[in-house]
């Protein structure tokens, strides 16, 4: 009897390994349609419009810098002063980008950390410091835009060599 039980079990685990030969009963199952959507949102871009220019300055006989804030205001450190001592011919400020996008949508700014180069044939000099007209979490406007100014560090040597540096920097901006 304990045999005819065992092989009875056996056969019945069998018989639920097999495909195909369960069957549900009527009202032992349920659907439900789930619902599904995409949201095509305008591409954002950024575009270069004024290049952070912090003008003609007086060659150094000590270290300084040059701070252009983003809003266009100059300080200077070292033997530096800010007017530079020099009748400007070039126009200075900081560097400027329009942003473009879906209407009131929220973004996000990334601008480069640590130094960047600027050369004059072999002769370098370092900026730093890179910062945003930007404050809280920005949005782009009503009309789809935002006006973004940077300003940055310019570090200059003692006796810094003449001539015109310049260089390359990103501003990366990005959805939220």
């Amino acid at each position: 009897m304990n045999l005819q039980r065992r092989w009875i079990g056996q056969l019945i685990a069998a018989m639920m390994l097999v495909p195909g030969m369960a069957n549900a009963a009527p009202g032992d199952s349920s659907s439900q349609a789930g619902a599904a959507q995409a949201t095509i949102v305008g591409p954002l871009r950024i575009v270069a419009v004024d290049a952070l220019n912090f003008g003609q300055i007086a060659r150094p006989s000590t270290l300084g810098t040059i701070v252009m804030s983003p809003q266009g205001v100059i300080t200077a450190t070292g033997g530096l002063l800010p007017s530079t001592a020099i009748v400007q011919t070039i126009s200075r400020g900081p560097g400027s980008f329009t942003i473009t996008g879906d209407p009131n949508r929220a973004f996000r700014l990334v601008l480069p950390i640590g130094a960047l180069i600027l050369r004059s044939g072999t002769n370098i000099l370092r900026i730093s410091a890179m910062r945003s007209n930007i404050t809280g979490t920005p949005s782009l406007s009503a009309a789809g835009s935002f006006a973004l100014t940077v300003g940055a560090t310019l570090h200059l040597g003692a006796n810094q060599a003449i001539g015109t540096y310049s260089g390359t920097y990103t501003a990366t901006v990005v959805y939220q």
